[in-house]
């Protein structure tokens, strides 16, 4: 039996950490603990449908591992898990939330492209935002970023 913690701090065993899951609700999601190479892991699973591929009918995701620390308390594990929740409702808004019928907020982007996107300066912002306790605000017509106008 694995037991989780540091030398000098009250142990927390798998089956200790797996009882405080079991006590989680939300939705019909699981929560599982999972180990790799002696590192305990929180996983949110759910059966949804695949916003992506919405043939294929309902699939189990497997959300993001949320690494536990070995000194873990019993809150930590609660509010991990509700981290956790939280971060995959995201996920699931990003998916699905379209304008123009694209997911244009959605988790899956390659970052070399969100790069890109941004070297490309597609911006779309308010030129006239004033910064609280400062003067003016004026744009720069170079890059449309607006600089504060010395008085």
């Amino acid at each position: 039996m694995l037991i989780y913690s540091v030398p000098g701090s009250e142990s927390m065993t798998r089956d200790a950490i797996v009882k405080i899951l079991q006590c989680i609700e939300y939705k019909d999601w699981r929560f599982h603990l999972l180990e790799e190479h002696g590192v305990m892991f929180l996983q949110v699973r759910v059966i949804t449908q695949c916003a992506r591929r919405p043939n294929v009918g309902m699939l189990e995701h497997f959300c993001r591992k949320w690494r536990l620390s070995p000194r873990i308390t019993k809150s930590e594990i609660v509010q991990t898990a509700f981290n956790a929740v939280l971060t995959a409702e995201e996920h699931e808004t990003r998916e699905t939330f379209r304008y123009k019928g694209a997911a244009i907020f959605g988790p899956h982007f390659n970052v070399e492209e969100l790069v890109n996107l941004y070297e490309r300066k597609a911006w779309d912002m308010r030129l006239n935002s004033v910064p609280v306790g400062t003067g003016e605000v004026v744009p720069d017509s170079a890059t449309g970023h607006c600089t504060h106008e010395e008085s």
